[in-house]
């Protein structure tokens, strides 16, 4: 069976194609609508994709801790509230902070913003080739994110080293001035 890869870099986003497949976790609260998706996508048997659903937040708690996956499709109608405590959630344990999230929005008239998800995509013409286009989108949008943040850490390292090194030379000249002016005043 084949798995697609998307990756950014020489670095892969998911696992190695023919080790594992992209695993999906779908959460919302509306079981028809979310099991219609799941069931499309099972129809559509796109290969390297393993999908599981989960209607609560403690379930979606539960799934996470038991199989993390690769990639969350959170719906909309989850609400608010459900919504931001789940992005608390991942942003605050370090196995999940790295899991690139994608939102099944209603509308695009919603003014909501949640920190942490990295692709929104419309229910209204969904189709399977543009779910997996954009769960592909948001993984590598937090690849890159990830990439750019450890590529700033380490710049940021660098610099803070340059900058000790360069105090410590201005002290070692300040020292060397004051040596010189005390002989100087000597003389």
């Amino acid at each position: 069976m084949k798995t697609f890869n998307p990756s950014l870099g020489g670095e892969p986003a998911i696992p190695q194609a023919g080790s594992e497949l992209v695993k999906v976790l779908m959460i919302g609260n509306n079981p028809i609508e979310m099991s219609t998706l799941f069931d499309t996508m099972r129809a559509q048997n796109h290969s390297g994709l393993v999908l599981d659903t989960s209607f609560t937040l403690e379930d979606a708690r539960h799934k996470l801790q038991k199989n993390t996956p690769h990639v969350l499709l959170i719906d909309e109608n989850l609400g608010v509230k459900n919504i931001q405590e789940l992005m608390q959630l991942l942003e605050s344990d370090e196995t999940y902070k790295d899991i690139p999230v994608a939102l099944l929005k209603d509308s695009n008239y919603s003014r909501v913003a949640f920190n942490g998800i990295q692709e929104y995509v419309l229910k209204s013409d969904l189709n399977v080739e543009r779910l997996v286009a954009t769960l592909i989108q948001a993984i590598r949008f937090r690849k890159s994110h990830l990439y750019l943040y450890r590529a700033y850490r380490a710049g940021k390292q660098e610099v803070n080293r340059l900058i000790r090194k360069r105090k410590n030379r201005i002290r070692q000249i300040a020292v060397s001035l004051q040596l010189w002016a005390s002989q100087r005043a000597k003389v």
